[in-house]
């Protein structure tokens, strides 16, 4: 829309998205297990939606209680059986289908890094860019267009992360979309580049210690100046 101001919105803090939770589920039963309404909002990463979604539906279910609805959580290995599918999924495919075929085929191979958070480097590796300034220079595009489209956030600098509803949904579009051989090999790409890369750091680090060289040598794996770089990496 014209004019139209986009405003991020961050996670709640702990104390945010309880009072929120309470808000909307009441406090007849939220009062009776204070630790384990935290830990449904943590659940939930203090996402306000998540945790506007979950409240909603404990509100509607009067025979259960905060350890049942836990329980029902833990139980589902696809964060969005429990948390409204019908609002978020629909939600994140308009988001997606607004991405270029590179940046979706990207998002989807971002869903298979099992870490916290991912550098530039290690994405090329997944993605399976040309080595150099030119592949880097794709994959950094296509974050830039996660970043803006608020699929991916930046909270260090240099290090990307998946919300784990944004990765729930990304792994469904992966299994859908990527064929198995492409995402073994994307798997694959990322484990070389972080033995590769383990090893040259290591071998700076710890230059009297012997270590096992990797079988292949990965190309995207990173370069090192001195031991405190290294070190650092590490």
């Amino acid at each position: 829309l014209d004019g139209a101001v986009s405003v991020p919105v961050d996670a709640l803090s702990a104390q945010e998205a309880a009072t929120l939770f309470t808000r909307i589920a009441g406090t007849a039963r939220t009062s009776r297990d204070p630790e384990a309404l935290e830990l449904l909002v943590e659940a939930c990463d203090r996402h306000p939606l998540a945790t506007t979604l979950l409240a909603g539906r404990f509100r509607h279910r009067e025979i259960w209680d905060l350890r049942h609805l836990l329980e029902r959580l833990a139980r589902s290995s696809d964060p969005l059986d429990g948390l409204g599918e019908e609002v978020f999924v629909p939600a994140f495919r308009f988001s997606y289908a607004e991405l270029t075929p590179g940046t979706r085929r990207l998002l989807r191979l971002l869903a298979l890094h099992p870490g916290p958070d991912i550098t530039v480097a290690a994405v090329a590796a997944l993605s399976g860019s040309p080595p150099g300034p030119a592949g880097d220079g794709g994959v950094r595009r296509g974050i830039e267009e996660l970043l803006d489209c608020h699929l991916l956030t930046e909270p260090t600098l240099g290090r990307y992360q998946l919300h784990d509803l944004t990765r729930a949904f990304a792994l469904r579009m992966s299994t859908a979309e990527e064929p198995e051989r492409a995402r073994g090999h994307a798997v694959g790409r990322l484990l070389g580049y972080c033995l590769t890369s383990a090893f040259r750091a290591h071998r700076l680090t710890h230059p009297r210690r012997r270590a096992m060289e990797p079988e292949q040598v990965s190309v995207y794996a990173a370069e090192f100046g001195d031991a405190q770089e290294a070190a650092a990496w590490l």
